[in-house]
């Protein structure tokens, strides 16, 4: 009961606070800058309706397609081995997305850490393969979310990892466990230097798993930007080769 109370009274404070804010500082845009009245969203209703989301995808690379058929592979990841299950992306990366991510990643804002983590687990849970993870009569799996690892020195330029911060707001609105499984066992070049070949062979053989993958578990694995899905393949490579029976990854957006 007092415990009911005190929660109360504590929400009621945050809305106060967020209300005194808003009024001393009113919500903008991150995109175009300019004031709103969207609380909570970092963009206004004008940005928003540009952003290119992805209505059809390949089933297993998640590269926008006209028509998602039969299970076949696209042309993108036709002829590549790739270890995870499937590749799910809420936009195209470009414009306002794009402009979101990299204000995203230095340094984090809470709006738009917020915002994808919504998007990401609306996202996830409207999947009916997370769905049958969680609700089927079949033995059921343990459903992991991880992070990919932010490289060392982007960390340590940066403070706080962003994925990892993102990952853990999507594990508290769904109620899934985050667990830090990967790290990076050698430096890379840069992928955003790269043309598409060296990208595949600069993320060959990255990741390792530094903590124990439990037995047939069902990963999540969360990205912001998939480009050639070299990474988030490596990615799923060393967690499977760990134990986990299936890798299925969530990003923010898919550059083509």
């Amino acid at each position: 009961m007092f415990q009911n109370f005190f929660s109360s009274i504590s929400k009621f404070r945050r809305l106060a606070i967020n209300s005194y804010l808003d009024l001393l500082f009113p919500p903008f845009c991150r995109y175009c800058r300019s004031e709103h009245e969207r609380p909570g969203n970092p963009l206004c209703a004008h940005c928003e309706a540009h952003v290119e989301w992805i209505h059809f995808r390949c089933l297993l690379c998640g590269a926008p397609v006209l028509n998602p058929g039969k299970g076949e592979k696209c042309i993108e990841c036709r002829g590549r081995r790739l270890y995870f299950d499937s590749n799910n992306s809420l936009a195209l990366y470009s414009g306002v997305i794009r402009d979101l991510i990299l204000q995203f990643k230095k340094p984090n804002d809470p709006e738009i850490l917020n915002y994808f983590s919504e998007l990401i687990s609306g996202f996830i849970h409207q999947n009916s393969a997370v769905r049958l993870l969680k609700n089927s009569n079949a033995p059921r799996r343990e459903v992991i979310l991880v992070p990919i690892p932010t490289r060392f020195f982007k960390r340590v330029l940066k403070g706080d990892p962003a994925m990892e911060m993102l990952t853990q707001s999507i594990g508290k609105r769904l109620g899934f466990q985050v667990k830090n499984l990967l790290k990076r066992s050698r430096n890379v070049s840069k992928q955003s230097e790269l043309n598409r070949e060296s990208r595949i062979k600069n993320q060959s053989k990255v990741f390792v798993v530094r903590k124990a993958v439990p037995k047939n578990s069902s990963v999540i694995l969360i990205d912001d930007v998939v480009t050639t899905c070299a990474t988030i393949s490596d990615a799923a490579r060393a967690l499977k080769k760990a134990g986990a029976s299936s890798v299925h990854v969530y990003s923010v957006a898919r550059s083509i």
